[in-house]
């Protein structure tokens, strides 16, 4: 792959298409890191779909790093905790911890 191409309309994802292919898949969330390297390091974070879409592809790309890229699984985990860590010193417990907003029990 050398190209990937992502159409928006009204700031809403449309479709991905890979390497100049005439007909995308339909998409309705992306979510792109980047590392660039340079001193001081820097990134870019762009991130098109609902809290809920995108939590969804996050779980989904642990998931799939667990059979795939073990060391790669732990290190999101780690990840995981220190936001967790983090968000529970900055803002305290959500109301009726364990259940956040939009998690069902």
């Amino acid at each position: 792959m050398k190209e990937i191409t992502i159409h928006l309309s009204n700031y809403h994802v449309e479709d991905i298409h890979f390497d100049g292919e005439k007909e995308g898949t339909a998409i309705n969330a992306f979510l792109l890191l980047t590392s660039v390297p340079v001193n001081p390091p820097c990134s870019h974070h762009l991130v098109y779909g609902s809290s809920d879409t995108v939590g969804r592809l996050l779980l989904s790309f642990w998931r799939n790093s667990c059979r795939e890229n073990p060391e790669g699984a732990w290190m999101i985990e780690e990840v995981a905790k220190a936001i967790i860590e983090e968000a529970e010193r900055l803002r305290g417990q959500w109301p009726g911890e364990g259940t956040g907003p939009g998690v069902s029990q």
